[in-house]
């Protein structure tokens, strides 16, 4: 089932709808999209309403049925810290 094509959601408010959904923090979904914090907050408001709920606790509940379609994020592009294990990629695999 296709989150984007069942949902009131632009594509990238589905995304990171998503990502907070599996648990992601903002500052991590942001690292991981190559946006900004501010962007993954607009974008996570924007989607609460069109979804009518209170905050991201409910992101799951609703989003459960499309969790085997969760959308893939883009790579950062650039050096990672070296000496620093990939976290992030590890919780999104």
């Amino acid at each position: 089932m296709d989150i984007e094509g069942s949902l009131p959601l632009t594509p990238r408010e589905g995304e990171i709808a998503s990502l907070a959904a599996r648990g992601l923090s903002n500052r991590e979904i942001a690292e991981w999209l190559v946006v900004s914090v501010r962007t993954v907050d607009n974008q996570l408001r924007s989607a609460y309403v069109k979804l009518g709920i209170g905050g991201r606790g409910e992101l799951s509940v609703i989003l459960e049925p499309f969790s085997g379609s969760a959308p893939k994020a883009r790579r950062r592009v650039g050096p990672r810290s070296s000496g620093e294990p990939n976290t992030l990629r590890r919780r999104l695999e």
